[in-house]
């Protein structure tokens, strides 16, 4: 509009003109809705024109109103700019909270409603462990073919030399693994080659007596492997006066295990429980821990702050087996591996 065409009002109109757009519209809602503008004007609770449409018409007016503050005094200057400045900031907070894309229509219900209290969190039970039904023709652990523990196995020797220039093997590391690494795949050898669909036996001998002092246990058959690498038969025997325990556990790959023998616990005799390897880095290398878990009603039990949870901590030795070494009563434990076809039936069902 230009300046002539302007109607011909002075200065005090043109204060009360700004004040009255500004002051009286705000007048008209109450302080409760009117943080919510747009909201307001979305679910039609205001009547007339909506509060954006208001103050948009209210610039304008203001907007020609300028003209005529110009020339005047510089106190009125002052309050002119105080209202432009007022206008402004109410306007833009208007516009802001009016636009489609700050509010909608779903978040106008979602800013009115009462918030649900928080539930509890649901947490879920540990599924159970299935149990497994030994056989009752197991062949003795005496009738099985050894499999005795690669001496790569022992302290972190599946780790090449620097001056290694064959080809690397799927059991061997490039120089220079990290103890990450040697963690993981002397993890992985265990579960997959040690452990899984194996049958184990544990035999711990009185204080004082080391049952390696004359060499391995386990006796070489040339002529199923003329190679001598793996095939034969472990020679301890629980008739060894120096056994003062014999455990024998079937373990299945699926993280299944259950005692097939227990001298001193018969009650555990037929239990299913949980077992898994770990190799930690604060470990010496070729040291892992047996982790056996049973459930809240097996009549598995351990000593320790956790009766249901054991946690046993061996070492491979260069002579094939694993051993774990009581310090405090100079007791030796020998663990020995041995394959077993008939797991397979046990640990599919």
């Amino acid at each position: 509009m230009d300046k002539s065409e302007m109607p011909n009002i002075n200065d005090q109109q043109i204060e009360h003109l700004v004040q009255s757009s500004l002051f009286n519209d705000a007048a008209q809602v109450s302080p409760k809705s009117g943080t919510f503008f747009a909201i307001q004007d979305r679910l039609g609770e205001q009547k007339g024109p909506g509060m954006r449409q208001r103050v948009s018409d209210s610039l304008n007016d203001l907007s020609e109103a300028i003209w005529r503050i110009i020339p005047v005094s510089k106190q009125r200057m002052a309050q002119a700019l105080v209202l432009v400045a007022i206008a402004v900031v109410v306007g833009s907070y208007v516009a802001f909270a009016g636009s489609d894309d700050a509010v909608d229509s779903g978040s106008a219900t979602e800013a009115t409603a009462t918030p649900e209290p928080t539930a509890e969190p649901v947490v879920p039970q540990a599924t159970p462990i299935a149990k497994l039904v030994v056989p009752n023709d197991l062949a003795p652990f005496e009738e099985l073919e050894g499999n005795m523990m690669w001496g790569e196995w022992a302290g972190n020797k599946f780790v090449l030399p620097e001056d290694w220039r064959g080809q690397v093997d799927f059991a061997h590391l490039p120089y220079g693994s990290s103890i990450e690494k040697q963690n993981f795949m002397l993890k992985k050898l265990l579960k997959d080659f040690a452990f899984g669909m194996k049958r184990t036996r544990l035999l711990t001998f009185a204080p004082g007596v080391d049952p390696l002092s004359e060499g391995s246990p386990f006796v070489i058959d040339y002529e199923v492997d003329p190679g001598g690498n793996t095939a034969g038969f472990w020679a301890l025997s629980t008739n060894d006066p120096n056994v003062i325990s014999v455990e024998e556990i079937a373990f299945c790959d699926d993280g299944r295990a259950v005692y097939l023998q227990h001298s001193e616990k018969p009650v555990e005799v037929g239990e299913t429980f949980a077992w898994d390897v770990e190799a930690r880095p604060d470990d010496p290398p070729g040291d892992f821990h047996l982790i056996v878990t049973a459930e809240p009603d097996s009549s598995i039990t351990h000593d320790g702050p956790d009766p249901k949870r054991f946690d046993a901590q061996f070492t491979i030795t260069e002579v094939g087996v694993f051993t774990a070494k009581i310090v405090e009563t100079d007791i030796t434990v020998v663990g020995m591996v041995s394959l077993d076809p008939a797991l397979g039936d046990m640990c599919q069902k």
